[in-house]
């Protein structure tokens, strides 16, 4: 019988400490599970998973496999040298001072709500507490947010700084950001609702219609940049904004929602989220004093980045005795037998050759990109869905200076659509302030807890500009490392005024790293569901950033809402998606 995806105990092998608490948002608290239920027989255990794809998703699905099924054989298929996937933290010598910095090359902080109690649960199991870095809600990081238009930094401040209320009122009032804004609001109740017929559309054209489009390009715009790095003339609105989708649909209008939804008894959340929240319950849960830090902050990272936590994964995974990593390996195709099972013909292997072997295994689980599945021979009816998903492109460059506080107090700036070009020739998504979260030894900031990153003399200031995504989708080519760095630093003078050069740099170009929902993503995963369903009926299944979220805590879901579906043997890891009831 397979295991509850907990309890889990820790390192040392003693069962966690119990009590009522909230992790992550969600109410955990101490209760038997002897009254529980296992739907699943031994006979449909899996009894030998290959996972294709060695980054976050991969391991964590690894990692949930190991704690629900321990007695299955796992192999991870990578086809890069390394595991980790975007999750890459870069120690870099800094000029003249002797220390090193930690620049993040992709994703570099974690919120500890919704789904993040399944990193919190995680980084206790894998001992990382003592290298956790947190960020309080209070913080300059978590109420300072930038917009940057049409030609300067526009704050959004918010709660709970004080006077955060009378300051956005101003904004509201006088930034040429939010013209508009305001009558939108007042008229918007009196705006027609979409069409019965109408089953989805773009994000820009969805806030046009309800707020008008200067709050979409000037506004949602560049929120989808930070998040998606996407054009929301593409993007669907309603597997990206489904609550307000939703709520355009059972009432009308957004203000009409605010006002009769206060009449209506407040629904049940889905089955499948009363059912995670149900197994969240056994889950380690913090002492008191961890959940204090948790309720106040408002994003965690680590000493080494968030590149220790996937490290971390791969130690605990190399230490089981069934567990097998296939690095620089690259899946051909997937063949059915007779008999259930799934042949996996790869080529390459550790030892470098390119020699095609073929491995047999009971279940598949793929966690890479979805068009590489496509690729594969075996995948024919639903192969243009998988290549119909399409990812963009982004390059960060993250530089250090030596002189302190070279940008305002903030987490960091997006850019818009609608900035003139002369403000963004160089295609900026946005600018993170990097110190904000995570300082150097010398920052002496009591909203944030936690190891020093860094290791300089003195303090400096670290950013990471963004460029790239849905803007160079149509370039013939990318720019350099050196032509990104001379990009950055333009975007940098133009409109922080930062002239100084870097004493530490690097440049990252990480190439389809982020899905985009276009317009009829639930439409195509649909039918990707049903196709895996009669091709597979359970052993093929899915899971990854492009089905129920981009970020980290997304990924860390997807795998877990995966390996919990096992028990259900003619699942395919679309389940969420596809049943919402």
């Amino acid at each position: 019988m397979p295991a509850r995806l907990g309890p889990v105990t820790s390192r040392l092998g003693r069962p966690l400490n119990r009590h009522h608490i909230r992790l992550g948002g969600y109410c955990l608290h101490s209760r038997s599970s002897k009254n529980r239920r296992s739907f699943a027989s031994a006979a449909n255990d899996p009894e030998d998973v290959a996972i294709v794809g060695g980054g976050i998703t991969g391991l964590a699905t690894a990692y949930y496999i190991t704690k629900t099924y321990p007695a299955a054989k796992i192999t991870i298929y990578e086809k890069s040298p390394r595991f980790g996937g975007w999750l890459l933290s870069q120690r870099t010598e800094v000029d003249g001072d002797g220390g090193t910095v930690l620049f993040e090359a992709g994703p570099r902080s974690l919120r500890p709500l919704g789904n993040g109690a399944l990193a919190l649960s995680m980084l206790m199991d894998l001992d990382l507490l003592k290298d956790t870095i947190w960020t309080s809600k209070s913080s300059a990081a978590a109420t300072n947010r930038y917009i940057f238009y049409p030609d300067h930094l526009v704050r959004l401040l918010g709660p709970p700084a004080p006077g955060w209320l009378a300051e956005t009122w101003k904004a509201f009032l006088s930034e040429p950001l939010f013209e508009g804004f305001l009558s939108s609001i007042f008229t918007e109740a009196f705006r027609g609702s979409r069409h019965e017929d109408l089953s989805d559309e773009s994000v820009a054209q969805f806030i046009s219609r309800r707020l008008g489009p200067n709050t979409a390009d000037r506004i949602l715009s560049a929120v989808f940049h930070g998040i998606y790095a996407g054009d929301i003339n593409r993007l669907s609105a309603k597997s990206l904004l489904t609550r307000l989708w939703e709520t355009e649909g059972e009432y009308g209008s957004f203000m009409a929602s605010a006002f009769l939804s206060s009449f209506r008894r407040a629904k049940m959340p889905p089955k499948r989220e009363m059912a995670f929240m149900e197994a969240l319950t056994d889950l380690p849960v913090p002492p008191q004093h961890l959940a204090d830090r948790i309720k106040m902050s408002s994003v965690f990272t680590f000493r080494n980045g968030l590149g220790q936590m996937s490290d971390s994964l791969v130690g605990y995974l190399w230490d089981r005795p069934k567990m097998s990593f296939k690095h620089s390996t690259a899946v051909q195709s997937l063949t059915k037998r007779d008999d259930g099972t799934i042949d996996v013909a790869v080529t390459g292997s550790n030892d470098r050759t390119n020699a095609t072997t073929n491995h047999k295994h009971s279940h598949v689980i793929w966690t890479a990109v979805p068009s590489g599945l496509a690729k594969t021979d075996g995948i024919t009816t639903i192969a243009n869905e998988l290549e119909g998903i399409p990812f963009e492109s982004v390059m960060t460059v993250n530089l250090y200076f030596r002189t302190p506080d070279l940008h305002p107090p903030g987490f960091g700036y997006l850019i818009p659509l609608a900035v003139p070009i002369e403000q963004n020739p160089e295609n900026a998504l946005g600018v993170v302030f990097d110190n904000s979260y995570a300082p150097d030894p010398a920052h002496d900031d009591d909203d944030i807890q936690g190891p020093a990153q860094d290791s300089v003399k003195q303090r400096g200031t670290k950013l990471t500009v963004m460029l790239g995504g849905h803007y160079w989708r149509s370039w013939p080519s990318y720019p350099t490392e050196q032509e990104g760095l001379e990009m950055a630093k333009s975007i940098l003078q133009r409109h922080l005024n930062i002239t100084e050069e870097p004493l530490a740099s690097r440049v990252n170009f990480n190439e389809n790293c982020i899905p985009q929902y276009i317009v009829g993503h639930e439409s195509r995963l649909n039918k990707i569901h049903n196709g895996l369903q009669q091709g597979f009926d359970g052993t093929l299944r899915v899971a990854g950033s492009w089905i129920n979220g981009v970020g980290v805590n997304d990924c860390l879901r997807s795998a877990w809402n995966t390996v919990d579906d096992l028990k259900n043997r003619h699942g395919t890891g679309l389940e969420s998606v596809v049943d919402k009831e």
